[in-house]
């Protein structure tokens, strides 16, 4: 088994499917370009173009440098091999040292990404209970199961992040797009926070765990009011204002 071998066939799948649906697009393109050569078409022309001897050259468009206007036309298409790619390696028991050197997952080029976990191990952790399970992953010289790398390498290969509301009956974890501001972030949990936000009361997970008590993270100076703009942070938790 070569793992980096089938990285490359798996690719090499995308990239003719790509070109082949390129190989279409043009053929119509160019009848609609005999009729009206507007400026849209001549962009997806040009980009096409360019896009096709990028493929040919055995290359994913994943690692095409594209300006905004160009990524936004191209998701049109929704091109395979543009899309984030996750290799996940299922290794075996007697490899079990190389989770040792495995912290959130090597980005590799471009949009794309590897982690490894080994199976069964998995397999035995779900079956624990949460009081067994630091000790078991202790045990083996590791911080976090498979499974939670996986799903962080996920998040972030897709840019995504998580915040946290926190009540007297749940808390709930959001996921949003990173990047995201205060605002925006109270619409994914309901459009009316979204229009009538005020402000939020933010500190961060990390802080929360360690001092315990809002009153605590006041008189460090980790428990804040922001306004609309705040870019929200993976593993904020907010409290949100609104006039609603």
């Amino acid at each position: 088994m070569d793992p980096e071998r089938d990285k490359r066939d798996l690719d090499f799948e995308l990239i003719l499917a790509d070109i082949a649906s390129i190989e279409k697009r043009m053929e119509r393109l160019e009848k609609d370009l005999k009729k009206q050569k507007t400026p849209a078409l001549l962009k997806e022309q040009a980009l096409l173009e360019r896009a096709k001897p990028w493929l040919e050259s055995e290359k994913p468009l994943r690692d095409m440098a594209m300006d905004d206007e160009e990524k936004r036309l191209v998701k049109g298409f929704a091109f395979l091999s543009e899309k984030p790619m996750l290799y996940v390696e299922n290794i075996g028991e007697d490899q079990l040292d190389r989770l040792k050197n495995t912290g959130q997952s090597d980005t590799v080029r471009g949009k794309t990404e590897n982690t490894i976990i080994c199976g069964k191990l998995e397999a035995e952790m779900a079956e624990l209970p949460p009081d067994e399970l630091k000790s078991f992953l202790a045990d083996y010289g590791l911080s976090e199961s498979g499974a939670e790398r996986l799903i962080r390498t996920t998040y972030h290969l897709l840019g995504l992040i998580v915040f946290f509301t926190v009540g007297e009956e749940e808390c709930r974890a959001w996921t949003i797009t990173q990047g995201m501001n205060a605002q925006n972030a109270a619409g994914a949990i309901h459009t009316d926070l979204k229009d009538h936000f005020i402000r939020a009361e933010v500190c961060h997970y990390d802080d929360f765990l360690k001092h315990r008590s809002n009153q605590a993270l006041k008189e460090k100076g980790l428990l804040r009011l922001e306004g609309k703009e705040y870019t929200v942070l993976d593993g904020d938790i907010m409290e949100i204002r609104h006039s609603g």
